[in-house]
């Protein structure tokens, strides 16, 4: 008698190589979805984060905090630089929006990267030693280039309290490239 064979025959091996490729043409493009989606929140906590630590860092130290877009070596603030480049805490004792040599830097935030980008009308934003923030109500929006329909945000109420926000909420519109 002779012994059966042990093995594919090219037959199945093709079948099952056309099957994988099927199957991976469909889970990719959804792969690069949940790719967006990820850092479209991760960024979006980033920056609930950071606000929520300047406004606890004004009331703790019983001074004023800013949150404001950093220079290139997030030593100060940049008025023209752009907030996906990054940004930084620091206590404003004087309340001029610079980091003199008495204030204290108390973190920095690196730039993100990808193809996200944030907008806020202002170029920082200043917590009080009660943990107000008079005047910067807004949106800062977050966008990718999927654009309005995957929009984030986290908005800022008159009084500085910030939350996030539905897509449904928020008013502002992504750039168009």
């Amino acid at each position: 008698m002779s012994q059966p064979s042990k093995g594919f025959t090219l037959i199945e091996l093709i079948t099952t190589i056309a099957v994988a490729a099927i199957l991976a043409a469909i889970a990719i493009p959804s792969f690069a979805t949940i790719l967006k989606n990820n850092a479209m929140v991760t960024t979006n906590n980033k920056i609930l984060a950071a606000l929520n630590f300047t406004r606890s860092s004004a009331i703790t130290n019983g001074a004023s905090a800013t949150l404001c877009k950093s220079n290139a070596q997030s030593t100060d603030c940049d008025s023209t630089a752009s907030w996906e480049d990054g940004w930084i805490v620091f206590n404003d004792t004087n309340g001029n929006a610079q980091v003199d040599t008495n204030e204290v830097i108390l973190n920095v935030y690196q730039g993100i990267k990808g193809d996200l980008t944030i907008s806020y009308r202002h170029s920082r934003l200043v917590y009080n030693n009660d943990g107000f923030s008079m005047g910067y109500a807004g949106v800062f929006l977050l966008c990718d280039s999927r654009g309005n329909s995957a929009k984030k945000g986290i908005i800022i109420s008159s009084n500085g309290r910030p939350r996030k926000g539905e897509s449904s909420e928020i008013n502002s519109s992504c750039p168009t490239s």
